[in-house]
């Protein structure tokens, strides 16, 4: 099952059914990735998942439908420090976004996937500069003249494993191609970045107009529009610039010496 371009309507994004393979994908990603999250809600709402998908539904078309405020949960992460060559854990705070809230954006994301992310490059043999980025790529399907997401399918992203693991050694061996042919008094550095704070610092009304410039229909370019510019954090005593922050660089692809 793929969507064209004439189903990029509130309508279709309210559709039990449509609603219904929304919640299958983002079932497996909160319990396959998000470990703080509540299963007990996923568990609850996925036994009557029919039922709560027509309710769901509904709110969407009559505009009573409102995304909660994402709580801020503290998760530990596992660093690795190159100079004692050893690990540790610092503590990060991450966002918990309720299930049903979940379940809306993915069916967002997958209603809107092909209007950008062929744009982004080939991830399973692309190389840059026809790639733009391996990150959090959707699971489209690349072996088709026209890349589609499965709407029927349970699975939302690409695994970043492997996406991450190709991003490494793409740029190894592009670093190591060119120290092939470096002459006498060159040198070559490799710059490993991060961006600290990337996401509270996203402008939300940029992405907007990115995501939502194909979509004619007005009642869905409304409601995504709300829905990427107004998604809040819970009230916490936290100051968000000071403590979300990106993962801090601590080692990138290894040359050969």
């Amino acid at each position: 099952m793929a969507l064209d371009k004439r189903c990029l309507t509130l309508q279709t994004l309210a559709d039990p059914t449509f609603l219904i393979f929304a919640a299958r994908k983002a079932a497996r990603y909160v319990l396959k990735h998000n470990v703080f999250s509540d299963k007990l809600a996923v568990a609850r709402f996925m036994a009557h998942v029919e039922s709560n998908c027509r309710t769901l539904g509904r709110s969407l078309l009559n505009g009573r439908y409102g995304p909660q405020p994402a709580a801020i949960v503290p998760a530990p992460k596992r660093v690795h420090i190159e100079e004692d060559e050893r690990s540790t854990y610092i503590c990060r705070l991450l966002s918990d976004t309720a299930f049903k809230d979940q379940i809306v954006f993915t069916a967002l994301t997958s209603l809107l996937s092909e209007s950008w992310e062929t744009s982004w490059g080939r991830p399973d043999k692309s190389e840059y500069p026809e790639i733009v980025s391996f990150g959090n790529r959707l699971a489209l399907n690349w072996e088709t003249d026209h890349p589609r997401l499965s709407m029927t399918g349970s699975q939302l992203y690409r695994e970043w494993g492997e996406d991450y693991s190709r991003f490494v050694k793409t740029t190894t061996s592009q670093y190591n191609a060119a120290l092939e042919v470096l002459k006498n008094g060159e040198h070559l550095t490799l710059l490993c970045t991060d961006i600290a704070n990337f996401y509270p610092r996203v402008h939300r009304r940029l992405l907007s107009d990115i995501l939502l410039h194909k979509v004619a229909d007005r009642p869905l370019r409304t409601f995504a529009a709300n829905i990427l510019q107004g998604i809040s954090f819970s009230d916490v005593p936290v100051d968000l610039d000071s403590t979300l922050v990106g993962d801090s660089v601590r080692g990138c692809a290894h040359p050969k010496k």
